[in-house]
């Protein structure tokens, strides 16, 4: 243990340059800088007279602001009161605001004095700030820089739980910038941000202040908004320095760090500080790419503290993620770590938090020796494609597994929760064929296509027993039971390693050979014996991975799957062409589908889950999701479900001519005939229905079908497919849709393996590397966007609100759009287990 940015102080102070390689999560160089580092000073400035200074309140009160407004107004009253012995002189101006159009001037530019003196009609207008409406912060700042006065120094205080949202993002995001370069003109005027709430705008926020020379706080409580304002108070209470002019120079990045003023700004172009105060230290870091060569031709020293610490917090502004942590992880403090992996608002806020607290304070903290992350040896993903490689030589010790296993989902119990709270069991159930044993065959391994999860999925031969005498049944209807019991184990979860030893046997020499390539086992093959794979050190994914997504994917996908939707609708009914309908009905009866996969009722076994989570029985999680999109379409979520699609824009009629309401797609397999439904003044047509309605109109047979052509060829079926597709498709509207049934089946399973496919090797490697680093590959040279970025570049994108509320996007290579989200899941607790075990 070592004090930070202690390393080298004495040598620092001596030196004006110095130096460090910025590296990768592997500890690889990625870039060389000098660094020319200027200190400014400060004075004595303790007896020196405070210059005239104002400050204005700018308080959201929109809806969201509901349970924070109490605290807000006594927070303001308790601050006043406490400046009217510090500084009564000091001049304040309070503006709230809530939706567009609604932006009041309560008092403005109001001595302290006046607004605490006794029946103060400004102390009642305190008191009544109340919430009312949705968020345009534009129309306060606009307001606010109304106010300012050029002879003195004023502070803007801007205060919101949220998104920018009224009129609209869009509009919100331009009137912003505009608002923020009247104000950056104004020579003794500063701007803080305060956000409250983890899912505010942080990155718009952090942004705003760096522009205006200020602050920006993340608060989690009304303790962290009082010493916002506070500190802002005794800075204007103090002398507050002169403008400083900090010139770029030849530089290509310029930083300005005050220790004691707590203020870090930064950019590409020469920067304007205002609002420090003449006794606060104050250094200037000009950033300078190097070769290596250079670098190492230079005799400055190396210094990984300061430098790389502002470094990393002014990137954070700029919208340059990955180049902020790789400089945060270039500093080895081990306790920063824990936020490489920091995606959306809420995360980065903490990051940027955590990067503050060791910029401007000398903290205690561990030092790793080595670069990047300490993770070596192969990455997990590639340990889990030979696994799947040799899935079929491979038994997984499962008791060994079980052992140290962290579940990751809510336990289920089988049967139904009747209205009276107890549980219905099925009557059937699925048990392994003789005893337990501890080594059970791997199936094959699944990766998550939205985020960093990898599954190993076991199987084992089972039977199909009644309950509760445990009578095996070999057959149903006639059909003999060959069935399969499947388990899934998460190896890594949201880009978190689950299962820190991998007890497995294998009875292929190869797949030994290769996992003694990999350093993962030593000595001689024994088929028997069992090879503990030590995961807990190896990194999840290449650092130094290459992604390619060609263009069209994601629109591929988006086919692909709407056909899938269709024919899943039109087949969900229909019997497999080797069965009867009495015998399929008869294998639902039995819980079993025509395929022989055993599926029973499940429920929550937690009759009340906010109690259960109370108990301890229950808890959170935040889990990722990365979704390839376009502008148009953000993401396959935006599609509807294949019925409601349908209902949207088709109609049905039955055998008789009468119109049926709400029809679904499985009426294909009963008589009647489609039809377009006529449009209306409310509907309106986007990119979805752009798609969705050709492929429709081709499977429903209501126009013309060149979409089946275009299909074929998508899936490398040749003329004589087309042919039995259409005639099968002729079946349907013919009024003899059993015929259809075995080439709609087989088309359905033939897009199912192709959408597999496209999303196994193109998509979820992706959304694995993104899930599990937090990085966005280096090659696609993507800048992190908030909602109101993005829709400030491209106004016609929709968004849902999750992606307005926490989404980050980065437009990639091919025309596609990488969005990432978080939601939280609820996972069953080992005292959550056991209750659902005792059902």
């Amino acid at each position: 243990m070592t004090t930070f940015l202690t390393m080298q102080k004495e040598q620092i102070k001596m030196q004006y340059q110095t130096k460090f390689a910025l590296r990768d999560f592997a500890g690889k160089p990625l870039g060389y800088y000098l660094v020319d580092r200027e200190d400014l000073g400060a004075s004595n400035a303790t007896t020196a007279v405070p210059d005239p200074s104002e400050h204005i309140l700018v308080i959201d009160v929109s809806g969201s602001m509901c349970g924070d407004i109490a605290d807000m107004r006594s927070t303001i009253e308790k601050l006043l009161t406490l400046e009217e012995f510090n500084n009564d002189a000091l001049k304040v101006s309070l503006i709230s605001y809530s939706s567009h159009g609604d932006c009041r001037i309560h008092f403005q530019k109001v001595t302290v004095a006046e607004v605490m003196a006794p029946g103060s009609k400004h102390l009642a207008e305190i008191r009544k700030l109340n919430v009312r409406g949705l968020t345009g912060i534009s129309q306060a700042l606009q307001v606010a820089e109304t106010l300012i006065d050029d002879k003195v120094t004023t502070c803007i205080s801007l205060h919101t739980d949220g998104y920018a949202n009224d009129p609209s993002p869009y509009s919100e995001a331009q009137h912003l910038v505009a608002v923020a370069n009247a104000i950056a003109q104004h020579p003794r005027a500063f701007c803080n941000t305060v956000a409250y709430r983890a899912n505010c705008d942080f990155p718009l926020l952090t942004a705003l202040a760096n522009k205006l020379s200020g602050r920006c706080i993340q608060a989690q409580g009304i303790k962290q908004v009082y010493q916002a304002l506070h500190d802002t108070t005794a800075l204007l209470a103090s002398k507050v320095a002169p403008v400083i002019e900090a010139g770029i120079g030849n530089a290509d990045f310029v930083a300005f760090v005050s220790r004691s003023g707590q203020k870090i700004l930064g950019g590409t172009e020469s920067l304007k500080v205002r609002g420090v105060a003449e006794s606060d230290d104050k250094l200037l870091f000009r950033y300078r790419k190097v070769t290596e060569a250079d670098f190492n031709a230079s005799s400055a020293p190396l210094d990984e503290g300061l430098p790389l610490l502002a470094f990393a917090r002014v990137q954070v502004a700029l919208g340059n993620l990955n180049l902020a942590k790789y400089a945060m992880i270039t500093t080895r403090n081990k306790g920063l770590r824990q936020h490489a992996r920091a995606l959306v608002g809420s995360e980065v806020a903490a990051m940027t938090a955590d990067l503050e607290r060791h910029l401007f304070s000398d903290l205690t903290c561990a030092w790793a020796t080595e670069y990047g992350l300490g993770a070596t040896g192969p990455a997990i993903l590639d340990v889990l494609g030979l696994l799947t490689e040799y899935q079929k030589s491979i038994r997984v010790n499962v008791k060994a597994l079980a052992s140290g296993y962290k579940r990751r989902g809510l336990k289920r119990v089988a049967g139904t929760r009747l209205a009276d709270g107890t549980i219905e069991k099925p009557k059937y159930d699925l048990k392994p064929k003789g005893p337990q044993g501890e080594w059970i065959a791997l199936s094959g391994v699944e990766i998550n296509r939205a985020n960093a999860t990898a599954n190993l999925r076991l199987v084992q031969d089972a039977n199909l027993v009644a309950v509760p005498d445990g009578t095996v049944i070999p057959e149903v209807a006639g059909i003999p039971l060959d069935l399969k019991s499947f388990n899934n184990y998460t190896v890594v979860g949201d880009g978190v390693i689950n299962v820190p030893v991998l007890p497995i046997r294998t009875s292929d020499k190869r797949c030994f050979q290769a996992l003694k390539d990999k350093g993962l086992v030593t000595g001689e093959f024994n088929p028997e014996a069992q090879l503990d794979l030590d995961l807990s050190k190896l990194p999840v994914v290449g650092y130094d991975a290459q992604f390619d997504i060609p263009v069209g994917t994601f629109e591929r996908l988006l086919r692909l799957t709407v056909v899938q939707k269709v024919l899943g609708g039109m087949l969900k009914e229909a019997a497999p062409p080797s069965l009867t309908p009495e015998q399929v009905t008869a294998l639902k009866e039995h819980c079993l589908s025509p395929a022989l996969y055993f599926s029973s009722p499940t429920c929550n076994p937690y009759a009340d889950l906010n109690d259960a989570i109370a108990k301890g029985e229950v808890d959170t999680r935040v889990s990722y999701n990365v979704e390839l999109g376009t502008l148009e379409i953000t993401s396959a979520e935006k599609l509807k479900s294949g019925n409601a699609y349908l209902q949207r824009r088709f109609t049905r009629k039955d055998g008789q001519g009468k119109e049926i309401d709400k029809p679904t797609l499985d009426l294909a397999l009963a008589d009647g005939q489609w039809g377009v439904k006529a449009l209306t003044a409310k509907t309106k047509l986007d990119a979805v229905d752009a798609l969705c309605y050709p492929i429709y109109e081709a499977f429903l047979g209501t126009g013309n079908r060149p979409f089946l052509t275009e299909l074929v060829v998508e899936l490398g079926w040749d003329a004589a497919d087309l042919h039995d597709l259409e005639i099968a498709l002729g079946h349907l509207t013919g009024r003899c849709p059993e015929a259809a049934v075995e080439t709609l089946t087989k088309l359905k399973g033939a897009v199912g393996r192709a959408l597999d496919e496209t999303y196994r090797t193109v998509v979820a490697p992706l959304a694995f590397y993104v899930g599990s680093t937090g990085l966005v590959p280096d090659a696609f040279g993507a800048l992190a966007l908030t909602a109101e970025q993005l829709l400030k570049a491209h106004p016609a994108v929709s968004l849902s609100k999750a992606e307005k509320e926490e989404g980050v996007f980065y437009e990639i290579p091919g025309g596609h759009l990488l969005t990432v989200t978080t939601s939280t899941e609820n996972f069953s607790t080992e005292a959550g287990v056991k209750v659902a075990s005792a059902l």
